[in-house]
């Protein structure tokens, strides 16, 4: 579906706070001005343009999913094509969903433009939030390598806010009893010290639609304004390994952005997270989320990774999972490997929606922020323009838990 954008006035808007069913905050390192629509980047007439739904960024358990309607061309909760799901979706639900990356050509670094089209059955009570997931691909002997991190979060906030176009009402003739509410666009500028650019830095942006009512929801004709779009070669975004039933089974899930001539992923594992073996393999289908099960994991610690098989025999890997006991989430702060190179991966609790991570010297300088994602349990960090010797990492959780740890980079 194609919308007109309309510009309007560069004015700050407060975070709003307090949801009727749950209780978030912003992230008061970014802040959020409503921001000059770019043209369409993605309409969605022809296709699902390589967005995801629900977003593996999002929470554990989704309460409603986006469909696409190749009738509409439009991402909704109606269904994937008419006459699609008739029931309503449950009441105080959170909807993901996540674009493909798109490439890192800002001659602005610290900016990010992004508008939407929505219908939601209430602009002034729903919320969204948008957040953006720097993609930064380095090379290894084995391949390329993508580590992910949040760099940027808007807050939730409520649709009429931000309102470039509208709020206006809006009545499905086709299902007028459980799809009507308001409609407009959206357009925000996100203004952060870590949105950053370069040759290897792609971005993905999230969408979290946040509804108390039981009626459906739509989103439509993403804009990005000065991260000019991309589609690159599929990219992994998030491993994840959990022991079944404490078993010696361990099933291992990733997420992908896209699939460009992927011939099969094939899974590894490796006790000193070191030299790996093969585990098994799944052909690629298409899919967003993939997963495989490890029929004999003994052991305490396993470490595990992912790598893509392309139709031309090229070949990638994901980010290194570290599995301690029954799954890959940590009570403590752990880092490996040690020293690091390139690539630092931090095990730890799953965080909350305010955490944050910084690296200093060891003289205490902070060289670095990142925001990583949340509910996450394994954060990746590129290390590789980090000079050679001993840094602290300080983590705050976001509930209330803040911990120290040192590593070393080679």
């Amino acid at each position: 579906m194609k919308h007109v954008y309309l510009s309007i006035s560069r004015t700050l808007f407060m975070a709003l706070a307090v949801l009727s069913f749950e209780r978030l905050s912003a992230q008061n390192e970014t802040s959020t001005l409503p921001g000059n629509c770019p043209a369409v980047t993605q309409d969605f007439t022809n296709g699902t343009g390589g967005f995801t739904s629900p977003s593996v960024y999002g929470n554990i358990t989704f309460d409603s999913a986006f469909y696409y309607n190749t009738t509409r061309g439009i991402w909704t909760e109606l269904g994937s094509d008419l006459p699609g799901r008739q029931v309503p979706p449950a009441p105080n639900r959170v909807v993901t969903i996540v674009s493909p990356p798109v490439a890192s050509t800002s001659q602005l670094p610290g900016i990010f433009e992004v508008g939407f089209y929505y219908i939601v059955p209430s602009a002034t009570l729903d919320r969204f939030n948008v957040s953006l997931v720097r993609l930064t691909t380095t090379s290894s002997p084995g391949g390329d390598v993508t580590f992910q991190e949040v760099v940027a979060r808007s807050g939730f906030r409520a649709f009429s806010e931000f309102s470039a176009s509208g709020p206006a009402a809006y009545i499905d003739p086709l299902n007028p009893l459980t799809h009507f509410g308001d409609s407009g666009v959206v357009c925000l500028r996100l203004i952060d010290e870590d949105i950053t650019t370069g040759p290897n830095i792609t971005y993905r942006v999230e969408f979290t639609y946040v509804i108390p009512e039981p009626r459906f929801s739509d989103f439509d004709d993403f804009a990005v304004g000065t991260i000019a779009p991309g589609p690159l070669p599929v990219n992994f975004m998030g491993i994840v390994a959990n022991r079944v039933d404490n078993s010696q089974a361990v099933n291992v899930k990733w997420d992908v952005a896209d699939e460009i001539d992927v011939k099969e992923y094939q899974l590894e594992k490796s006790t000193n997270g070191a030299t790996f073996n093969s585990v098994g393999s799944i052909n690629a289908q298409g899919r967003s989320v993939y997963s495989l099960t490890d029929p004999a994991a003994k052991g305490n610690v396993i470490y595990y990774r992912v790598k893509s098989v392309d139709l031309n025999g090229a070949t990638k890997y994901s980010g290194i999972v570290k599995l301690v006991n029954n799954n890959s989430f940590s009570n403590g702060i752990k880092t490996y490997p040690s020293p690091a190179r390139s690539q630092l991966t931090l095990q730890h609790s799953q965080l909350g929606s305010n955490a944050r991570l910084s690296i200093s010297t060891a003289d205490g300088r902070i060289i670095r922020v990142v925001t990583p994602a949340r509910g996450v349990s394994n954060t990746m960090i590129d290390v590789s323009g980090l000079a050679s010797g001993m840094y602290v990492l300080r983590l705050d959780n976001g509930n209330g838990k803040i911990e120290t740890t040192t590593f070393v980079k080679q």
